[in-house]
């Protein structure tokens, strides 16, 4: 998604004495948008991170889910 498709509106700054920007000030549905994508982009991190890590089979943790009395 490109940055102009998550911007509903234009943030507004708040500035310094030095004139630099210190601080943005968003529409609520431009942060929402921002948000998502961010946890899609973790998200997916977290999944390149695991890819390769041996699983555990379904019967091996439903016998364990049994013994423990969870199910």
């Amino acid at each position: 998604m490109s940055e102009q498709s998550l911007l509903i509106n234009p943030p507004q700054f708040i500035i310094n004495e030095k004139g630099e920007r210190v601080s943005a000030i968003l529409d609520i549905e431009t942060f929402r948008r921002i948000m998502e994508q961010l946890e899609d982009i973790y998200d997916n991190y977290l999944m390149d991170e695991v890819e390769n890590e041996p699983g555990i089979p379904w019967e091996e943790v439903k016998e364990s889910l049994k013994r423990e009395g969870k199910i």
